[in-house]
């Protein structure tokens, strides 16, 4: 299929449950209330992604403290949902947006301490892994029993690391070390490009 370049719109309170109803057709798993309260507190971290005005996927992320830190220190980007309606798969959709939020922790200041991005894949979905290996991610963990309601219940923790000392001139390789750490995101089952 034709690359389809989308254009990127905010969630806020008043289309959040244009969210949740795209949510319910896209992943396996259902999101409780807490999750769309929050999925919108920083609206550069939460985006529908437009074809022809109309939402054909989203992507939703928050930062947080890295799974175990002692400090507490909110360094990890981690992506709760990237995700993109079937008829639309395998268009580039995916792909720009998880560029959107990965350009955004790499050049936005209110991001600039971050040191990395987050995100799980359940174990056998294949066409997940090998979409977020495409663009620089490596398998960092395992966790057992992740997902309550599913089978297989195990998922996969993906890294992404953030090279902030080259310059952004578009020969950086995704996944080069830098000093900074890991950058992890966590995406459910989003069927790559």
């Amino acid at each position: 299929m034709p690359r389809l370049d989308v254009i990127f719109a905010e969630v806020t309170e008043k289309n959040v449950e244009q969210l949740r109803l795209m949510n319910t057709r896209i992943f396996p798993v259902r999101y409780n209330d807490q999750f769309y309260k929050d999925v919108y507190k920083n609206i550069k971290l939460a985006q529908f992604a437009l074809y022809n005005d109309t939402p054909v996927g989203a992507v939703g992320a928050r930062v947080e403290a890295p799974e175990g830190s002692t400090t507490g220190e909110q360094t990890q980007l981690y992506i709760m949902t990237l995700g993109v309606l079937e008829p639309y798969r395998r268009c580039g959709v995916a792909t720009q947006m998880l560029e959107y939020i990965l350009d955004l922790v790499k050049t936005d200041a209110e991001f600039k301490e971050l040191l990395t991005v987050v995100l799980h894949v359940q174990t056998n979905n294949d066409s997940a892994l090998a979409f977020y290996k495409q663009h620089g991610f490596e398998i960092t963990g395992h966790k057992e029993n992740y997902y309550q309601k599913l089978e297989p219940s195990d998922c996969h923790i993906l890294t992404y690391v953030i090279d902030r000392t080259a310059p952004d001139d578009g020969e950086r390789k995704a996944g080069e070390a830098n000093g900074y750490g890991t950058v992890a995101v966590d995406l459910a089952a989003e069927q790559a490009t």
